[in-house]
This record gives C-alpha cells, structure tokens and sequence, in this order.
C-alpha cells in the first residue's frame, strides 16, 4: 500500500553542494518523483564556483517545496561542517525527521517510503535519538551499476550488538542512506571540526543516545567518479591498499589514525557536556565507559603494545582479520599527539 503525506510527518531532506556540476539534476529530480511526497529539501552550497548555486536557485524557484540557506562568507566549509550548519537549520524549521542526500546520486522511486515504512513497524517519538541506515547499489559515473550492495562491495556490514565497539574505531554507516529523528539531531549537533565525517559522527551519537537501525535493501544510486570526496572501495583494493600502506608505514595512514583518536576524544568530550543528568541510563553511561576507556589507550604513558592489547581488551575491533592485522601494525609505530585527560 502506498503511504500518503498524510500518514507520517514531514520529511526534511538536506543536502549540501559544491560544484555539482551534472550530476546534481539527477538527484534533485529523483528526490521530486519520490512516491512518498510529504518532503522538503534544504540545500547548503559550499562555496561553488561551477553554476551549482544559479542551479539550485532556479528548482527553488519552480518547486516550492526546495529552499536554500543564504550565501555565507566563510569560504568553504566542508561536507561535515556544512552538514551540521544544515542540521541547525533544519531544526530551528521544526523538522521532525531528517534525510541526508548527495549531489552525486540517485535515490531509487521508493527510497522515503521504504525508510517511513520501517518508523511505522516500530513507532517512536521523533524526540527519542534514532537513526535508519539502508545498503546502496554502487554505479559508475554513468549509472552503469557495479555492485548491488555497497556493504558487500565494501567489505563491511551492520552490527547490531555492541556497535560501538565497532564504530568507535570503523564507519559503518553511509550518509547519503540516512534517516533520522529530530532527538538525535539536537543530540548531535553542532558537529565538531575533529569529526571525520558527519555520518560517522551522527552513527556514534545513534548507538549513545538510542539505537540505530538497517534496512538491508539498496535505496538508491551511490555514484562513483573522479570527484568523489569519499568513494566506495572494493574490499579486495581496501585490502590491497592497507597491507601496502602498513608495510610501507605511510604518513597518511597514520595521520587516519591520528584522526580516528581524535574524533574519538571530541565524542567523549561532547558525551561529558550532553550526559549530566543522564548518566543513570546504563545505555549512555556504558558508552561515555567504553569511549573513555578507549581515549585513555593513547595517553603518553601507555606503551604501543599496551594499546594493542588494550583494544582486545576492550572488545574494539575492525570488521575483519586483515583489517585487525594492519591496525595493530600501525598501531605499534603510530605516535599520538598528547593531549589532555
């Protein structure tokens, strides 16, 4: 049966841009020709300077149902800093449920209504924290598709028990696929600068505060070209590229783990602030545990092969043996910044 508007608040779809070039009309239209209708698109340009602006102006003008937040004068922000300007946007409009989009890709005709389908078998208060991810059909830059499941194709998969002991050290959740509630939004925002990514960042808060969930079902295009930001690699080039990477020890490598420390101590940091009161919810206060416990494996006093084991510990782990194997090698010759307690 098809869900009318009527039926489920409004979905507030956002999307940033910056030089979307062509491929931003495929997206926008296919969010219009959506069966589920009841939505509004806000979009954030990043300072492009291709025409994506006049573009976006003139679906605003033809469709009242797609807005645009003002020109700033900050420059370029990036994807998770103009994400989470998005997000305090879309909160102070009243939104209630949030979907994230991509210039690049192509949501297939009944993405919104599988994902409302999903908040109507389990229904909940948009002001309870809660997040829905989906797979996605991964396409050249021509459509021309070339895996029908992003987590396959990627090597990775949804982890329902525990996920932070995954998350905390590996994504797993891809924006462009999300849906989530007003209460996780507030929860979340705004994004600090030492989040990697803002979905990473929003699926941490998810799995803190309330839960997230997966529909296993591909929900649209994830379009691969050489002006990704952030691509999907196959798992045997993942694979490929992290031993290569591991036994050449490459400065960039590093500097991801370096990255990961850090977004890890701004979460425990930004649990800290948000939790007072909360913390007799076993929930929230095992993941401020968990991530402090895990923040702590990096002060100076902590020797290499501490941490090694320290993470076994802990039960934090990558999603495969090979990927475990690269990331203790890394770990016994990466250097962490100190930094306080």
């Amino acid at each position: 049966m098809l869900l009318h508007s009527h039926d489920t608040p409004e979905i507030f779809i956002i999307l940033s841009t910056h030089d979307a070039g062509r491929h931003l009309k495929s997206q926008i239209e296919s969010i219009q020709t959506q069966s589920y209708s009841n939505w509004r698109l806000l979009v954030r340009d990043d300072d492009s300077t291709d025409g994506t602006i006049e573009r976006i102006a003139a679906y605003a003008n033809s469709d009242s149902r797609i807005s645009s937040l003002p020109e700033d004068r900050h420059g370029r922000l990036g994807a998770a800093a103009s994400y989470s300007c998005l997000i305090e946007a879309a909160l102070a409009r009243g939104a209630q449920w949030i979907a994230l989009a991509d210039q690049d890709d192509v949501w297939n005709p009944n993405k919104l209504e599988r994902q409302v389908r999903v908040l109507f078998e389990n229904p909940s208060s948009p002001e309870q924290p809660r997040l829905l991810h989906t797979d996605l059909e991964v396409v050249d830059e021509n459509l021309k598709p070339i895996s029908d499941s992003f987590l396959a194709y990627a090597g990775l998969r949804h982890v329902d028990t525990d996920p932070l002991r995954t998350l905390i050290i590996q994504n797993f959740v891809t924006g462009c696929s999300c849906l989530f509630s007003r209460g996780l939004a507030a929860r979340s925002v705004p994004i600090p600068r030492e989040a990697i990514m803002h979905d990473w960042w929003l699926a941490l808060n998810a799995v803190a505060w309330g839960k997230i969930e997966f529909l296993s079902t591909s929900t649209a295009q994830y379009r691969q070209h050489p002006g990704n930001q952030i691509g999907a690699k196959s798992y045997r080039r993942s694979i490929w590229t992290l031993v290569g990477r591991s036994v050449g020890f490459r400065r960039s490598d590093m500097d991801e783990l370096v990255a990961i420390v850090r977004q890890a101590r701004a979460f425990r940091d930004h649990l800290r602030r948000r939790s007072i009161g909360d913390l007799d919810d076993p929930r929230i206060a095992a993941s401020l545990k968990l991530t402090e416990d895990f923040v702590s494996l990096f002060a100076e006093s902590v020797g290499r092969f501490e941490r090694v084991l320290g993470l076994r510990r802990l039960g934090i782990s990558r999603q495969d043996p090979i990927r475990n194997a690269t990331l203790q090698a890394k770990l016994l010759v990466t250097s962490f910044p100190a930094q306080k307690a």
